[in-house]
């Protein structure tokens, strides 16, 4: 590889790892709001499920992002797939 495309990936690696993460943080605060702010127990149930489930998936993609390629983050896709099967 050149020099300056390693040089912006080195660059934007901390960035997506930092914006992934905040986005993590900002859905599963919204799974919390909508736990405690819902009615009934359905409706909390669905949006502490869905939004939690998008801010794991965050999480685990700023977790791979942050490894780079290899094991790691194979196992970390296997987890994130395993979260979309079991999740609601």
């Amino acid at each position: 590889m050149d020099a300056s495309v390693l040089g912006y990936l080195a660059v934007a690696r901390p960035w997506a790892v930092l914006a992934l993460v905040a986005g993590s943080v900002f859905f599963s605060l919204v799974a919390v709001v909508g736990f405690y702010r819902l009615p009934d127990v359905y409706a909390r149930a669905h949006a502490a499920s869905k939004s939690e489930t998008l801010g794991a998936l965050l999480a685990l993609a700023a977790a791979a992002v942050a490894f780079g390629p290899g094991a790691e983050s194979l196992k970390l896709a296997l987890l994130a797939l395993f979260v979309l099967v079991t999740g609601p």
